[in-house]
């Protein structure tokens, strides 16, 4: 990834992301670190070396920023999956992503929530104020959050709840069948009060089974 860079000398290589090494640009600056990302700093593996603004709050912060990003998102292969199953997996993994954040959250120290992003100056005749923004981990909790509301209104929307007892009565109705198929090879008498009772009292053992044993009867 090479960002823009308004500032760079003429002939300068433009600026390139931290990935698995530092990139950032050396003092000719047409050549990047080769450094592994975050050398030297408590952010080993991410963000920009020490010699190039890692150990500095902005650079802590990127590297912040990267870590727990990777921390949270996971990515893979392209797979078929129905829309609705979609949806309750992105539910269960949202609320994973709260979860996790919150308890990070919960570990800052008070002073630590804010903090100030940039430096107080003046430039061609322009004065420019440093701002307070939340900790990177505190924005990132705050956005899943949102995140997390908004899949559970479209599950709901989407009558996921519906669906899930629907399969569950399917899934009721093929145990009955199955076990229907069972006792009439082996030549047992479905009617047979007590035959009831144990089919009754097994499929408790299963989420399904008061559907089952309903359809039995």
């Amino acid at each position: 990834m090479v960002a823009t860079d308004g500032h760079a000398k003429p002939g300068a290589l433009p600026k390139r992301a931290p990935a698995a090494n530092c990139n950032g640009r050396r003092a000719n600056e047409k050549s990047y670190c080769k450094q592994a990302a975050g050398h030297g700093t408590d952010h080993v593996g991410y963000g920009r070396c020490k010699k190039h603004g890692g150990s500095t709050p902005n650079g802590k912060k990127a590297a912040a920023k990267l870590m727990a990003e990777q921390m949270v998102v996971g990515y893979g292969l392209p797979r078929d999956i129905d829309p609705q199953d979609a949806l309750i997996e992105e539910l269960r993994r949202t609320a994973g992503h709260v979860a996790y954040l919150q308890k990070l959250v919960a570990d800052i120290e008070d002073q630590d929530l804010h903090g100030q992003v940039g430096t107080t100056g003046s430039s061609e005749g322009k004065t420019y104020l440093a701002k307070s923004e939340p900790n990177v981990l505190v924005a990132m909790y705050q956005t899943e959050r949102k995140m997390l509301e908004r899949i559970a209104k479209s599950c709901i929307e989407a009558g996921i709840e519906e669906r899930r007892v629907q399969i569950a009565e399917d899934q009721g109705k093929l145990f009955a069948q199955v076990v229907q198929g069972i006792l009439k090879d082996l030549n047992i008498d479905a009617t047979d009060p007590d035959v009831g009772k144990v089919v009754r009292r097994n499929f408790t053992l299963i989420d399904t089974g008061q559907s089952a044993a309903a359809a039995l009867n």
